[in-house]
């Protein structure tokens, strides 16, 4: 599919160690569908010292918004203006938006996940079993809070984890005994 721009397109990109020619596709096809002049680059960035360049070149390029994958979403925070209250609980910017050269930090996966469990139900009191702790769990576990549920977290180590966003930590072993509504899994793969 090819793609066309007017020299005035507003850029914007994504930083990750890996990227892929799937952002560049889904995004510029989705600003062409909205009639949006908009250009999606995805950029490679493999060290830190590219990181910080990669972030002053959003304001220097005036590039109006950024994707930032693994490995960089923890090591962007202190590089931004400003960081909101979802990301900064979770630990991680998923995306950076550039407001006049003000660039702030969001997780756009917890405000996508308190979305679908909303609709999907979830609200204040609802029992949940999260399974996991990492990073995706951490952006459930935000929505859930911010839902109002009441969740339990099986992990092998859910401790810290339950403490960081006010959980029940239960061991992993004990999953199955968990009186739960809602079972939301954030492992890596399937639960066994």
């Amino acid at each position: 599919m090819a793609f066309t721009f007017e020299a005035e397109a507003t850029l914007c990109c994504s930083f990750a160690a890996r990227p892929s020619r799937f952002g560049f596709s889904l995004f510029n096809a989705a600003f062409a569908a909205e009639g949006l002049d908009w250009l999606y680059k995805p950029v490679q960035v493999t060290t830190a010292e590219q990181l910080k360049d990669a972030v002053a070149g959003l304001r220097g390029f005036g590039v109006r918004g950024c994707g930032v994958s693994m490995p960089w979403k923890v090591e962007v925070m202190p590089l931004l203006d400003q960081v909101d209250d979802a990301a900064t609980a979770i630990g991680a910017v998923n995306t950076i938006v550039n407001e006049g050269g003000k660039l702030w930090g969001h997780n756009t996966d917890a405000w996508g996940a308190e979305r679908v469990l909303g609709n999907a139900g979830v609200g204040k009191g609802t029992r949940v079993l999260l399974l996991g702790a990492g990073g995706v769990a951490a952006a459930l576990a935000w929505a859930l809070n911010a839902l109002g549920a009441k969740t339990t977290v099986a992990a092998r180590k859910p401790d810290d984890f339950a403490r960081r966003f006010g959980l029940t930590p239960v061991p992993w072993a004990d999953r199955e005994k968990v009186d739960a509504q809602v079972l939301v899994n954030a492992t890596p793969r399937l639960a066994r």
